[in-house]
């Protein structure tokens, strides 16, 4: 399996044993699991934390779900710093907003307060 995305703190771990390609955007992770899966029917997995998700929503929304585009999602909730407090907090709602079909998208959530 591959993995592309962004680290953070809370990451770390879940990281620690993996091959992976960091990115600078998390759109960007996004759109390299896409055309893996346009490409060569690969589901790789994209990793962010809760606030990067802001940042992949565009393409999510206009083009992965409605396409039927499948990958895994891993993003990481729990951090008190503002801008990722705001996110973590609203997560679990704004993941229900977003009516994904779980089989073509699976999302983890790794919890850490830190």
């Amino acid at each position: 399996m591959k993995y592309v995305g962004i680290s953070d703190k809370v990451l770390n771990d879940w990281l620690k044993d993996k091959d992976y390609i960091g990115c600078s955007d998390e759109g960007e992770a996004i759109a390299i699991c896409a055309g893996a899966w346009l490409a060569k029917g690969e589901r790789w997995t994209a990793f962010m934390s809760a606030d990067g998700l802001c940042n992949a929503l565009n393409f999510l929304t206009s083009y992965v779900i409605p396409e039927g585009i499948e990958m895994n999602l891993v993003i990481s909730t729990g951090r008190q710093e503002p801008p990722h407090k705001v996110m973590s907090d609203i997560l679990d709602d704004l993941l229900k907003l977003l009516k994904y079909d779980p089989a073509k998208i699976a999302v983890n959530v790794i919890r850490k307060e830190s």
